[in-house]
């Protein structure tokens, strides 16, 4: 519908619009008297039998002494509503917030119904692992992300010219975060990886990240992941795992040369594009400087790695113990920096100031994988304390749980200020659901192990 112009500016509301507007606010008028003035905000795909079982009322009105009622198999349950337990908030846009807990009321498994005074009735699911599904969804996200590979169903094959990434290297100090090419004009295999959230760059940092969750989550529970979208034997997360780890192997080509990002800020520059569609393909920068940070969080991938392939892809596994081993020995000598990133407004979002956490991990890592006590000593040494969160540039719970685990005290006070900060945290500013963070970029848990 083309605007009436009057003057300089154009009238929107004028014309034939006018009846369009009208029903517009008429329509609005209609979807705000629709409107709830209470809801029950309750975990909708499920709770194990063992996890709290916290429903929350919200209300734009007191709802304190409203009964509420369960009913399921082999339970009925009646009570009222308490006191509002935390008003207008952050987490919180209406004022009366009013918390149902059914943690050990509720832990037989099936389908109950709650209902709370005159509200629509919601049913509330228990079962033995409710998230089993929802654990191999990131993996379809995951194989979208991949870049290098036609190993993705549903779109074309993008930067492959990453297998000819241009060298760029520190100009003066790695710190200040600017770069240059390398002298010699040479040229890098970084093809593969994952791209970074919404953009084409691949950060070495969340690549390894993400890698060593993957591992992470496949060691606690290979029981619940799926063989659905793999394009090999594997299945999904072991073949996105397999991925990860082909791509990090490229990341030292040699002695001198360490990887910690394909791509610039120029990325940024060019509008949303399909990564098929990218003009900057063949013409990417590998940015590459000897950064512990960057270093000991491949390390870390690699060794775990190492362990959890060796069942389902021996030579894979092998080549990435030995990377391992090899990599750690060289983040350990004194021409190293802590880490290298980029000065740009959004890339160096990207940096991590402290090697502490990924050394300390790395060398767990390292003795879980080779049994020698010498790397346990080398993660004492850098053991990091308590972590600010739990993300990507936050590793600290990692290394605190096995060196607590293995008895040594700095592990064990890390690990107790933190989850002591975060269990705080929750319980203060991060009521009424228990967050243990307000920081984005993180990986949200309740309390850590």
């Amino acid at each position: 519908m083309r605007a009436v112009v009057r003057g300089s500016k154009p009238d929107f509301f004028g014309g034939m619009q006018k009846p369009l507007l009208a029903a517009l606010l008429t329509l609005c008028g209609a979807l705000n008297a629709a409107l709830p003035d209470a809801v029950i905000r309750w975990n909708q795909w499920g709770y194990a039998p063992d996890q709290p079982k916290e429903i929350v009322v919200m209300s734009q009105h007191d709802l304190a002494g409203s009964p509420w009622r369960v009913v399921g198999p082999g339970h009925e349950l009646d009570d009222i509503l308490g006191e509002s337990e935390i008003g207008r908030g952050a987490n919180t846009p209406w004022p009366f917030n009013y918390r149902i807990d059914l943690s050990e009321r509720l832990r037989a498994p099936g389908h109950y119904v709650l209902s709370v005074g005159q509200l629509e009735p919601v049913t509330l699911k228990v079962a033995p692992a409710p998230y089993a599904a929802l654990a191999n969804l990131p993996l379809v996200h995951l194989r979208m992300q991949r870049s290098g590979t036609d190993t993705v169903r549903w779109r074309e094959a993008s930067h492959l010219g990453d297998a000819a990434a241009w060298l760029h290297v520190p100009a003066g100090d790695p710190a200040d975060g600017q770069w240059q090419a390398a002298p010699s004009d040479r040229q890098v295999d970084v093809q593969g990886g994952w791209y970074d959230a919404g953009d084409h760059l691949k950060f070495t940092l969340t690549t390894t990240y993400t890698i060593y969750h993957l591992l992470l989550a496949y060691t606690v529970a290979p029981e619940i992941f799926v063989t659905q979208n793999t394009t090999s034997e594997l299945p999904d997360i072991l073949d996105e795992i397999r991925h990860g780890l082909r791509y990090v192997l490229k990341l030292w080509p040699d002695r001198d040369t360490f990887i910690v990002q394909v791509g610039d800020s120029a990325d940024h520059n060019l509008g949303w594009r399909l990564p098929v569609d990218d003009e900057l393909d063949g013409r990417r920068p590998a940015k590459a400087a000897l950064a512990r940070v960057q270093m000991a969080s491949t390390v870390a991938a690699l060794a775990r790695g190492a362990r959890v392939m060796a069942p389902h892809d021996p030579e894979l596994a092998a080549q990435c113990a030995t990377m391992a081993r090899a990599l750690m020995q060289r983040a350990l000598e004194p021409d190293t920096v802590p880490v290298a990133f980029e000065r740009a407004s959004t890339n160096d979002f990207y940096q991590d100031r402290s090697e502490q956490d990924q050394m300390s991990l790395a060398a767990l890592e390292l003795a879980a994988l080779d049994h020698d006590q010498t790397w346990l000593d080398v993660a004492q040494r850098y053991a990091p304390g308590p972590g600010r969160e739990a993300g990507w540039a936050y590793w600290h719970w990692l290394p605190n749980v096995g060196l607590a685990a293995a008895g040594v005290p700095a592990g064990q006070d890390g690990l107790a200020t933190e989850v002591g900060a975060y269990l705080e945290h929750a319980a203060g500013p991060g009521q009424p659901w228990g967050l243990p963070s307000a920081v984005w970029g993180s990986l949200r848990c309740r309390g850590l192990p």
